[in-house]
């Protein structure tokens, strides 16, 4: 079974996205890409500023051919435009004024505007040039080979591999690979395209009922349930944001008096934020990782334990493009461990109680005070309190973290939400976490603001379809790991989280600020008051935004719904 149901995700995985390029399109694509339609690909050659800034492209992505598109079409005509006279005569620099009044929409159109902007295109690729077959045998050579061995195997330095940082993207990939790829930590960074930007005609679909019926399950009805929620999105935000989400918000808050863009921007954030719970979780994304090279290796382990086909397809094709790059002599040790395999433990069981772990007041304060006191500037601290006045008359700017001696203290918190949510939570990357196995059980996303009486019946309505489908699944003998894909997001997912307490302070403040998901939101309110209900002088440290909530998520003009603090 495991080898049908890899040979249909191979044959996913590996499948072309059959772009097609121009011969001057190519030249880049081939020059900084290590290759043209694959789904995943490495980028190399471009100062990593111009990769950062290419790759934070994904999360507002709309061009149809991903990043490379986005490469030639819009990011390297803008880029060279700073260094065209007309550019800097006619229009001050601005390079967005300068394409947009001449028409310049492709990468050909920029060559073909001008001798000047043929030129430095030229100037470009000549100074940027290298050989891509050469860099592979370079990269391949018996030297870098034996060397990189030695070290890393033979002397067992790692830490050689920590400097080497790898570009590398995942495009029209499952939202459940997406984040399986997210959770590797540290020593990597990751920029994924937003649900609001997912093709709503429903075809942006990780092709799952082909593994599932090889199970007896019928694909006519797992891609009705799939069609489903993509048709429930479409009807309650309308074509045009004209259906009775926003048509709701809309008229609601008006009534309140909320007017001009901030209510608009407000009704496009709000019901995206929210209608993407309908999505199923076999929606494609696409992903952009930094990752270093002694990350590398945890990364494959965690895909291979994941078990999932998708994954195993993906680690193929993502070793055999690192190696065109050298990446691969970065990844030694791949085999498993029994230790490893019982102790890897990133999905949970079933279960979903409620539970957190503060430790004991007492406890806290003197382990914090006898590291303090040790501390510059606080040895005439007498006490805990002393510590915390001292501290509140030291400037700190919007960024500054706690001291890292509140690391000492560590807490947990295990909760539920659902798994669109638990994306968000995710992000907050010093944290630990685990979640659990979507299972229509647990429940499904409730949205507790006004809205109309449709959104609770067409979420109650995908509910028990994926229900449905879920029990049928479980009936024959479908591992858990594959009944998730037909699963809409908003189905609820029981999750821990663990931060000690510098980086729970900053999670409070970056997940508490106005524009943050409503039920994300909620989330870190919730712990954050039960912090100060543990420590008092916890709000006298902390830059949590206690609003109890926001009418929107967007627009920096609205006005809360409620202004009491906790």
């Amino acid at each position: 079974m495991e080898e049908k149901l890899l040979k249909h995700a191979k044959a996913y995985i590996n499948s072309s996205l059959s772009f097609k390029w121009t011969e001057q399109e190519l030249r880049v694509v081939d020059h900084f890409f290590t290759n043209r339609d694959g789904r995943i690909f490495f980028i190399h050659s471009l100062p990593v500023n111009m990769i950062t800034v290419l790759m934070a492209m994904y999360s507002r992505l709309r061009n149809t051919r991903g990043l490379r598109g986005m490469m030639v079409d819009n990011f390297l005509p803008q880029v060279l435009s700073a260094f065209i006279a007309e550019c800097q005569e006619k229009f001050d620099g601005n390079q967005m004024k300068f394409l947009k009044e001449n028409k310049i929409e492709t990468l050909d159109d920029f060559i073909d505007h001008s001798d000047d902007t043929k030129q430095i295109f030229e100037d470009f690729m000549t100074k940027m040039s290298i050989d891509v077959g050469f860099l592979q045998e370079v990269a391949q050579s018996k030297k870098m080979r034996v060397f990189l061995s030695t070290w890393l195997d033979k002397y067992g330095h790692n830490s050689i591999a920590r400097p080497a940082m790898l570009y590398v993207c995942f495009e029209h990939i499952s939202i459940l690979l997406a984040k399986s790829l997210e959770w590797t930590r540290p020593g990597a960074g990751y920029i994924e395209l937003s649900t609001r930007y997912v093709d709503m005609a429903g075809k942006d679909l990780y092709p799952i009922e082909k593994e599932l019926a090889e199970y007896g399950i019928s694909e006519e009805k797992v891609l009705n349930v799939l069609n489903e929620s993509f048709a429930a999105y479409r009807k309650l935000q309308g074509e045009d944001m004209d259906g009775p989400m926003p048509s709701f918000l809309k008229e609601h808050y008006s009534k309140a008096g909320f007017t001009g863009s901030d209510l608009e921007q407000g009704i496009m954030g709000e019901t995206w934020d929210v209608l993407g719970n309908l999505l199923p979780s076999a929606t494609l994304t696409s992903v952009g990782m930094g990752i270093s090279g002694e990350a590398l290796p945890s990364l494959i382990h965690h895909l291979q334990l994941d078990k999932n086909p998708e994954f195993q397809a993906a680690v193929e094709l993502f070793i055999e493009e690192a190696n065109k790059i050298g990446a691969t002599q970065f990844l030694r040790h791949l085999d498993i461990t029994d230790w490893e395999k019982s102790g890897w433990g990133y999905l949970l069981d079933d279960k979903n109680e409620e539970f957190v772990h503060i430790p004991d007041i007492g406890f806290s304060e003197n382990a914090l005070y006898d590291i303090m006191r040790r501390k510059a500037g606080f040895q005439d601290c007498k006490d805990w309190t002393s510590v915390i006045a001292k501290l509140n008359t030291i400037p700190r700017s919007e960024y500054d973290k706690l001291y890292r001696e509140f690391e000492v203290i560590n807490v947990v918190f295990g909760s539920k939400m659902s798994f669109r949510g638990w994306r968000d939570l995710q992000r907050m990357g010093m944290s630990t976490h685990r979640r659990g196995y979507l299972n229509p059980a647990n429940g499904f996303y409730k949205y507790d603001k006004p809205a109309p009486d449709i959104l609770h019946e067409q979420f109650e309505r995908i509910h028990k379809l994926n229900k449905e489908l879920f029990d049928e699944m479980t009936e024959k003998g479908v591992p858990k790991h594959l009944k998730e894909y037909p699963l809409a997001l908003g189905t609820l997912v029981p999750f821990i989280m663990g931060s000690n307490l510098r980086q729970w302070e900053f999670c409070n403040w970056q997940r508490t600020k106005y524009s943050v998901n409503h039920e994300v939101r909620q989330f870190f309110l919730k712990f954050e008051s039960q912090l100060r209900d543990r420590y008092p002088w916890w709000r006298d440290i902390s830059r949590a935004d206690v609003t109890p909530a926001y009418t929107f998520a967007r627009g920096r003009g609205m006005a809360c719904l409620l202004r009491k603090d906790l």
